[in-house]
Parts: C-alpha cells; structure tokens; sequence
C-alpha cells in the first residue's frame, strides 16, 4: 500500500447560515510528515452527523470549529506508515473526531483519543 505525502482536508471557511452553501466548506491539501509517536492513517470510512452542522454554526451546546479548521468526524481506517514502535503499519484504527479528511490519509498523534488495533 502506497504512502501518500499529501491528505485531502475540509476546513471550516465562514460560518454557515440555516443550510450549508457552497464555499462555507473549502478543501485544503497539506504535507503529511509524522513526527516521532504519530501514523498517517488512510480512512476508509468516515461519518457525517447532525451535530457538526451547530459545531459549525458556533452553537454554545457544543464547541464550535474555528474557521481555518478541520470539520470534526469520526473515521476508521488503516495505519499506512508509523513512526511509533507500538503501532505497527497494517493496524486499524478508529479515529478521535480531529477533521474530516478524504480517503488520502490523516496524521493522528498518538495519546491523541485514536485508538490502533493491531492486525
């Protein structure tokens, strides 16, 4: 399985209204470099739920995305390359809500809530 540099990232642009319009969500492309303890994980899944439209809104029920941001979703996916020694390539791992990112990869930290189950 290739390691790709780069991941494909939605981030919060403005402030949506009642409904989402197009550029409130804009996609960003940025260099993967894990640092010592972190994965790159490639998603395979990722959920869409409700409640991030009020994170991005600024709802006071929850803590909103800061513009700039990546959107919070919960991914599954498998860990592409490491530079932990507890976390070999090939494991899963079901990700903390740190951003939507598309099926590229995402840079988890480790300790950062995303758990890697090993294969």
């Amino acid at each position: 399985m290739s390691v790709p540099s780069h991941a494909d990232v939605i981030v919060l642009h403005r402030r949506p209204g009642p409904s989402l319009r197009p550029g409130d969500l804009v996609p960003e492309c940025r260099l993967l470099r894990p640092g010592p303890g972190e994965v790159v994980v490639r998603n395979i899944v990722t959920s869409v739920d409700p409640y991030q439209l009020r994170m991005l809104r600024g709802s006071s029920e929850v803590t909103p995305v800061a513009i700039g941001e990546p959107i919070p979703a919960n991914s599954v996916g498998i860990v592409v390359r490491s530079e932990d020694p507890g976390v070999p390539v090939g494991a899963a791992a079901i990700s903390d809500p740190r951003g939507a990112r598309g099926p590229a990869a995402r840079q988890a930290p480790a300790g950062s809530g995303q758990r890697v189950h090993r294969p």
